[in-house]
């Protein structure tokens, strides 16, 4: 082969190669491992408990407008025995609903938060328990996951269920 073939390979190489020498290997999204994280993951985390707390307490209030503020057109929630309730009108109807059911009480206490690497996605889950208008007690656990929204968090999905099926 030529000199010509090798001097050109070299030079295409290097053009294929320069363009990377920048790169840390994380993107605008998402840090390098070696970069250190923008936030601190354990705040983040505490921030979603705390948010958690104050959504029970809100709920005791029956503060349907403070409990909307976490939500975004795209949550979802799947409560059980029941159909999903997708978008923020549908989501402000249950809510209300539950809110204002003579004798329903919900009190739920979140357990543990994780925060992406990221810090745009989380979830945490806790545990809820539930007294019917007849004062039946049903224990269960829920699951939120959240969203970083204008560098607030967001309810994405919450879901929650019974531990056992009441007594029929």
């Amino acid at each position: 082969m030529s000199i010509f073939f090798w001097r050109n390979a070299l030079i295409f190489g290097i053009l294929l190669i320069l363009p990377l020498a920048g790169c840390s290997g994380g993107s605008p999204d998402r840090p390098a491992a070696t970069e250190k994280a923008t936030f601190d993951p354990v705040h983040e985390a505490n921030e979603i408990m705390g948010l958690e707390r104050e959504w029970s307490r809100r709920y005791q209030a029956k503060d349907v407008d403070w409990i909307m503020k976490l939500y975004t057109d795209e949550s979802r929630q799947f409560p059980p025995d029941a159909e999903p309730v997708v978008g923020l009108k549908a989501i402000h109807a249950a809510w209300e609903k539950m809110a204002h059911t003579k004798g329903l009480q919900i009190i739920w206490e979140p357990v543990e938060a994780h925060v992406s690497e990221t810090g745009d996605l989380a979830y945490d889950f806790g545990t809820v328990v539930t007294f019917s208008p007849a004062g039946r007690r049903t224990d269960g656990k829920y699951l939120v996951t959240w969203v970083r929204r204008d560098g607030d968090w967001k309810v994405g999905v919450a879901m929650y269920s019974q531990n056992v099926s009441p007594p029929k």
